[in-house]
């Protein structure tokens, strides 16, 4: 993974992903009224920094999707994942590929662009107008199967 600096919390751990809501063992919050407190809660305690990575979360999505599906819970769930950024987004494809594979799950991706910065080409993401591709060759053979989930 190529060096970072991440947001004030993870620049010393070189880690993308933490929990807003202080707690890695259990980081869901469930009503939006939590996700209100969680964000009143952390947006003065972090301080947004570049470069931006999407992979690493929507991998951890990925991952509880998976987990899900694999310990059998028949219970009918549905994710949003919540990402708020201030910078463009340095590993662009790796995270097409992987919103392209939580296509296939009930997951749907929120992005908040925060700042002053050019967002732009977070436009890529939204399928509405173009379906999103998969810059893996061995997901490209699935094409067609991932709906919008931006």
């Amino acid at each position: 993974m190529p060096k970072s600096e991440g947001d004030s919390i993870t620049r010393k751990t070189k880690i993308h992903c933490f929990a807003c809501n202080g707690d890695i063992m259990d980081p869901e919050v469930y009503t939006k009224e939590k996700v209100l407190d969680v964000y009143r809660n952390v947006k003065d305690k972090v301080t947004l920094s570049g470069p931006t990575y999407f992979g690493p979360i929507l991998q951890q999505m990925i991952d509880m999707q998976k987990r899900r599906e694999a310990s059998g819970d028949k219970k009918q769930k549905y994710d949003i994942c919540l990402i708020i950024t201030d910078g463009m987004i340095d590993d662009m494809n790796d995270t097409i590929d992987k919103i392209y594979e939580l296509g296939k799950y009930p997951v749907s991706i929120i992005i908040i662009g925060v700042g002053w910065n050019k967002f732009e080409r977070m436009n890529i993401l939204d399928a509405d107008e173009e379906p999103l591709k998969s810059n893996s060759a061995k997901n490209n053979k699935d094409e067609g199967k991932c709906r919008d989930i931006v």
